[in-house]
């Protein structure tokens, strides 16, 4: 018995890839999508301001962002925009 996989052709793997990324859309409600995608681009303008990288995102970057935010943000808010860096 042979354990050799036979591997989809490069056009068969940007299918796959294709479905595999309409699967991840799909798997938040396009709300949440839309609030992760501001939360990211803020967390990234809070970066570039600072001159650190925002991806990957260093967790001194993300402990100094949320501080940062700790007395005008909602502790909702907070967490969703960690959910939106981590995702």
């Amino acid at each position: 018995m042979s354990t050799e996989v036979a591997l989809p052709s490069s056009t068969g793997l940007q299918a796959f890839a294709g479905r595999a990324r309409e699967y991840a859309d799909q798997s938040r409600a396009a709300n949440t999508r839309r609030a992760y995608a501001s939360d990211v681009r803020a967390f990234a303008a809070w970066c570039e301001m600072r001159g650190e990288p925002s991806l990957p995102a260093s967790p001194a970057a993300v402990l100094a962002y949320l501080i940062d935010h700790a007395t005008t943000l909602k502790v909702v808010t907070l967490q969703r925009r960690l959910a939106a860096i981590r995702e």
